[in-house]
């Protein structure tokens, strides 16, 4: 970089010319530029200064625009595991979801330029989701990564700041909301009592589950320590970060008590003797040290004849039973962790509180009312038949 001052020729008044080189890390591009009859010095410095920082983006740029899909994810995955980058720590569950997701639908991208992606690629790899009859919600949540990986890329610098995810605007198509499974009362004392009935190493697992509607992690890393025996309650401080084979804080990233009524009390008498020696609540199952929980009671469901379901519907279980008790949501969202009014909002609708008696004003016939209008507008003995023809008394 140079400022030099010189006398123009047609003017014959003094003036100064800049020169800027720039080049790139490698040394493999070099841009070279000047301005001339610039009439101060103090302004040479400004068109200086400008000048450089033009060439330094445009450098950039070109970088980042020769920067493969491919090299884009294979950090980005890294990232995931180390947090680089990331508003919070994501749960190895989601980490395990959002690689697999960005390697089987997007590596087609793989030695495409990250500013050759566009919206019609997205497209086409959701078009091609909703073939192989994936979900909404499926196609929703590659949707989100895309733009995931876009936005971490400009935090860290990887791409220009004004770059646009292509994933941005691209319609997937509305969910169809389906009932979530879970288990009836009648369902959860059979699986209880069956798994006591052949003592099923489960059995103290399944049953503190659906007594705390504490999460598998939580759960797998619940320690003595956390347990008040005296205040009969269950401090949940803690989950298991299966990834790193360590402990973390919980999913909200805050201790919660759960109350310990009778029947946990009694079993958590009978499992100190045996389990206290290491530290742990729960006794250590070679399945749920290889996280095979969810297909332990999915197969076990399936044996004794009730709803098969996944080991997280227990903690549905025990909010929805809770609310059907006619606890406060308030108080059910505090035991069990939840901040989001709207993730309550399903276990509501599933114990059936926001509607409960909603018909029972609705008295419009007495049962004997009833019968005895039917009997005499139809007869004893009627028979309901279907018809083409709009119904009327004389249609058989």
């Amino acid at each position: 970089m140079s400022i030099n001052r010189y006398i123009d020729d047609k003017t014959g008044q003094a003036c100064f010319m800049v020169r800027v080189t720039v080049s790139d890390a490698t040394k493999k591009r070099r841009l070279d530029r000047f301005k001339k009859a610039i009439p101060t010095m103090e302004e040479a410095i400004k068109v200086e200064k400008k000048l450089k920082k033009d060439m330094e983006n445009e450098i950039r740029n070109s970088e980042h625009s020769s920067l493969e899909w491919g090299k884009i994810t294979s950090t980005f995955m890294e990232a995931m595991e180390t947090g680089d980058g990331m508003e919070k720590q994501l749960q190895a569950s989601s980490i395990d979801d959002y690689c697999s997701l960005i390697s089987c639908y997007t590596s087609v991208w793989n030695k495409l330029s990250i500013n050759e992606i566009t919206r019609n690629d997205v497209r086409k790899v959701i078009s091609e989701m909703e073939q192989e009859g994936l979900s909404a919600h499926r196609r929703r949540k590659l949707k989100c990564v895309i733009n995931r990986i876009y936005e971490w890329a400009i935090i860290k610098d990887k791409v220009p700041a004004n770059i646009v995810s292509p994933a941005m605007g691209v319609k997937t198509g509305k969910a169809e909301e389906k009932k979530p499974c879970i288990l009836t009362l009648n369902e959860i004392q059979k699986l209880l009592d069956m798994a006591r009935h052949y003592k099923h190493p489960w059995y103290p697992i399944w049953a503190t589950a659906l007594n705390t509607g504490a999460r598998c992690g939580e759960l797998y890393q619940l320690s003595w320590s956390h347990v008040d025996m005296a205040n009969k309650l269950i401090c949940i401080a803690e989950s298991y970060d299966r990834r790193n084979k360590t402990f973390k804080s919980t999913k909200g990233r805050y201790w919660r008590d759960v109350p310990i009524n009778q029947s946990l009390e009694q079993l958590l008498r009978d499992l100190r003797p045996v389990t206290e020696h290491t530290g742990f609540v729960l006794p250590r199952i070679r399945e749920w040290d290889k996280w095979e929980q969810a297909r332990v009671i999915r197969e076990f469901c399936i044996e004794i004849g009730i709803t098969p379901i996944m080991f997280h519907t227990l903690r549905s279980c025990f909010a929805t039973q809770l609310l059907r008790d006619k606890v406060a949501p308030v108080v059910v969202m505090k035991v069990c962790g939840w901040k989001d009014l709207k993730t309550m909002q399903t276990y509501i609708r599933l114990a059936g509180i926001e509607i409960s008696g909603a018909t029972d004003g609705l008295k419009f016939l007495s049962t004997k009312e009833a019968t005895d209008l039917i009997s005499d507008t139809y007869g004893k003995g009627s028979v309901w038949v279907e018809c083409d023809e709009p119904l009327t008394l004389g249609c058989a």
